[in-house]
């Protein structure tokens, strides 16, 4: 029986997760930088490697209760972890914002996912 493809590792563009990092700090975060950490598997490395990528986290108070499970889903629903959503899409606004309205950061990246574009455009993935 043939099985899909495993994971690959996942590449958060530098530029992407500095500007996370910057914005999230913005209303009194501390988010760890993740550049480069080895994380959980995820099909958002495969991603990482057609398109830059980023992969941000944002955390609040879950009473210690490790991830996945419903203690933790518990937590998820206090305004500390509302606050954390809003904190999170406030700092990818951000980015995208920063991104967007830097010529030379939009030509790069636009550069670097031109390829991936101008196959899907053909019908078929890029090498």
């Amino acid at each position: 029986m043939q099985r899909g493809h495993d994971f690959a590792d996942l590449r958060q563009d530098p530029f992407l997760t500095s500007a996370y990092l910057r914005s999230a700090r913005a209303p009194g975060r501390d988010p760890a930088p993740r550049h480069g950490e080895l994380m959980a598997s995820t099909d958002m490395g495969n991603v990482s490697h057609a398109v830059p990528s980023l992969h941000p986290r944002i955390g609040y108070d879950a009473g210690g209760a490790l991830q996945h499970t419903a203690d933790f889903a518990r937590h998820g629903t206090g305004t500390g972890a509302d606050r954390a959503v809003l904190d999170g899409a406030t700092a990818l606004a951000h980015v995208a914002v920063e991104l967007a309205t830097d010529p030379r950061r939009r030509a790069d990246f636009l550069s670097r996912v031109e390829p991936r574009r101008a196959a899907a455009g053909a019908g078929h993935e890029p090498n």
